[in-house]
């Protein structure tokens, strides 16, 4: 059994000639032109086009990217969770493809050579309380001959279901496990100083490297392999690389190293690959130069546009008119979900906003805050607002994207606010 490493969450699983490709991002630009790969890739979605099979872990685009999967053809086989709510069988389906391999949470199924197990999300949210908790992420064990990779991408379970995972399929050859995290907080609070936001950055990495070192502890893995986290941010949100709660992988090997030391870390370049059985690699690593990182990130990358800058400056009394229409739908989704925290909710619109409260129905124009009770503001270019309110774009991924900028009172974490906001559109 051979891995071999592309990017992010993208790698090769290989047995007697069959490969199958998970969670494929190979094209810059995904999260509405926000996600860039560094060091930039040199392979192509065209080069790995005739895999044998695809994995994909979840709708987020940088484990299912548009443009990277429109060169796979439509039959090609893709492992997916069958669990519902099934956003990603939809937009997969809606792309054209047709051969879904569905496997329920917790079941084992034959695909070429390997044995594969699917998970559905181990917990709601492994560090806060989630009344709604995580709709769309999945795990995957691949198995073959005595060897196992432990794909968690973005589905990291807690210790527990670590034990348990080892009790059922042995201690893992490889484990990937996700260290970073890829969120807009800290760098788009801008209840925030930059100070502020570093030492809050720094706090989130020591949280997650503490998590993946008591996984590593907990599954005792030939190799660890941090996973599912390296990217940076163009175009002109570039500046929020600074606080984005995220290190490259030399850095996560450092510090896994500290916290496991007997463990060893697996870092793999682009393009390059381990043996599972004999422990060969196919090249050295080739570790990460950060100033020219710096160089390429200030530069060629902060020049990158985004695809709606492209747009013309939509009409604002339009802009407020739909709102109210996706505020309607927004509160028929928090009754399914039985959701309804006192949080007003201000989206910036000129010099006004559109305002609601979770707690009730409706919303419309104010110039300021309505009341003295939790808020959080919400700024972010028109033009991406619109494509929003239209479905062009979906907030989670704009939000995912750095393209969002919030100011919360008081400066406390509502996880299950991020999530509804999926929801809001006209």
């Amino acid at each position: 059994m051979r891995l071999t490493n592309y990017a992010n969450a993208c790698c090769l699983m290989e047995a007697q000639g069959f490969r199958i490709l998970t969670d494929p991002w190979l094209v810059d630009g995904v999260f509405e032109g926000g996600w860039h790969h560094y060091p930039p890739l040199t392979v192509r979605p065209e080069d790995l086009r005739d895999v044998d099979a695809l994995f994909v872990s979840h709708v987020h685009p940088d484990h299912c990217d548009p443009q990277t999967l429109k060169v796979f053809r439509r039959d090609m086989p893709i492992v997916v969770l069958d669990h519902a709510p099934n956003f990603l069988h939809r937009v997969l389906r809606e792309m054209g493809f047709t051969n879904l391999v569905a496997i329920a949470d917790g079941t084992t199924a034959p695909l070429g050579p390997f044995d594969v197990t699917l998970y559905a999300p181990f917990t709601p949210h492994l560090f806060h309380e989630s009344a709604i908790g995580n709709l769309i992420d999945c795990a995957a064990i691949f198995e073959h001959g005595g060897f196992s990779v432990f794909n968690f991408n973005d589905n990291t379970p807690d210790v527990a279901s670590a034990l348990r995972l080892r009790e059922r399929h042995g201690r893992p050859t490889v484990a990937q496990i996700a260290y970073n995290a890829a969120g807009p907080f800290p760098s788009c609070f801008d209840n925030m100083d930059m100070a502020q936001k570093l030492a809050a950055s720094e706090r989130t990495l020591q949280r997650n490297f503490a998590h993946a070192a008591a996984l590593g502890a907990a599954l005792e893995p030939r190799w660890h392999m941090p996973f599912a986290g390296s990217f940076a941010v163009g175009g002109s949100q570039w500046r929020k690389n600074a606080c984005r709660g995220a290190v490259s992988l030399d850095e996560a090997g450092r510090r896994l190293t500290r916290l496991n030391p007997d463990i060893p870390v697996l870092l793999l370049s682009e393009g390059q690959s381990l043996d599972l059985a004999d422990g060969v690699r196919s090249a050295p690593y080739e570790p990460i130069d950060p100033e020219a990182e710096r160089a390429y990130v200030t530069g060629p990358l902060a020049a990158r546009s985004y695809p709606h800058e492209s747009d013309p400056a939509p009409d604002r009394a339009a802009l407020f008119a739909d709102c109210g229409a996706a505020r309607d739908r927004l509160w028929a989704r928090q009754a399914r979900f039985d959701f309804f925290p006192d949080l007003t909710v201000m989206i910036a619109i000129g010099e006004s906003f559109f305002t609601f409260n979770l707690m009730r129905a409706g919303g419309g124009a104010t110039l300021g805050p309505a009341g003295d009770g939790p808020r959080i503001e919400v700024r972010m270019d028109e033009r991406l607002l619109r494509r929003i309110l239209t479905g062009e774009a979906h907030w989670n991924n704009v939000e995912g994207g750095y393209h969002i900028d919030f100011v919360r009172e008081p400066d406390v974490y509502v996880r299950d606010f991020h999530t509804i906001m999926s929801f809001f559109t006209a």
